[in-house]
């Protein structure tokens, strides 16, 4: 995006803080790769679903799961890195009339001073800045340099200011991500029409979710764009299971 201004001041985050942020990102794929997992291998293991009795299906399930994880592992370092250069190459240029934002692999962002309706600090994580007639909004880490003098300067626009304590739960898309792997897991690996039946519609809810908030978000990638495109391939699977197991399994 291209203005005539010129900028007033220009803020990148702190480069010592990434490391904080590394480790943050590092336990929570840990979490959400194995936990859903582990916890799929015990359920079933408990009602007898997985048929330890039989082991070369009890083997097989183990060898399945483990390479899911493997898979997930390495997709999941393979965003830490991804991150980390988002991370770095963040930039906000405050301007006469306006902030505008470029960052690796999104599109630049221009929000003028006048159109700010909501600022919302978020406590110890950053402040939020929504847009009037917008879903559009900007959101800025604490971890940015200067960030309290934006933050002032931002009130000074704001229609609204809000002080909250923890982000709203459809701003943390990871909170769904181990509903949506256990879902997948549960689907894939039971044989149990009931419990297949029970995890598709948690699974087809995390998947609209993702889309929603990929439509309506201004910080969304370019890899996540991409990955959207599997969403119909996974949708097919589902069902192809739901078939599957009703009219195999149950025989």
């Amino acid at each position: 995006m291209q203005t005539a201004f010129q900028p007033i001041s220009v803020h990148k985050l702190e480069p010592a803080l990434w490391e904080k942020n590394r480790r943050k990102l590092r336990s929570l794929n840990l979490a959400v790769v194995f936990g859903p997992v582990l916890s799929v291998v015990a359920v079933y293991a408990l009602i007898g679903n997985l048929a330890w009795h039989d082991t070369r299906r009890g083997l097989t399930t183990i060898l399945l799961l483990g390479c899911l994880c493997m898979v997930g592992w390495f997709f999941a370092l393979g965003r830490i890195e991804r991150a980390e250069k988002r991370y770095y190459s963040f930039e906000l240029f405050v301007m006469p009339e306006g902030l505008l934002r470029r960052q690796l692999d999104v599109p630049d962002l221009y929000i003028p001073f006048n159109t700010i309706a909501t600022l919302e600090i978020v406590a110890e994580k950053g402040a939020m800045v929504r847009i009037q007639s917008s879903n559009n909004f900007l959101w800025i880490a604490d971890e940015l340099i200067g960030y309290a003098d934006v933050c002032s300067l931002l009130r000074q626009h704001a229609a609204k200011y809000v002080e909250s304590a923890a982000m709203p739960w459809f701003n943390r898309p990871w909170l769904l991500m181990p509903f949506s792997i256990g879902s997948i897991l549960a689907i894939m690996v039971s044989s149990n029409l009931t419990a297949v039946l029970a995890a598709t519609p948690v699974f087809l809810a995390c998947l609209s979710s993702d889309v929603i908030r990929a439509k309506h978000s201004p910080a969304i990638t370019k890899e996540q764009k991409r990955n959207l495109l599997f969403m119909p391939v996974l949708v097919i699977a589902v069902v192809l299971r739901i078939l599957y197991v009703w009219l195999v399994l149950r025989r």
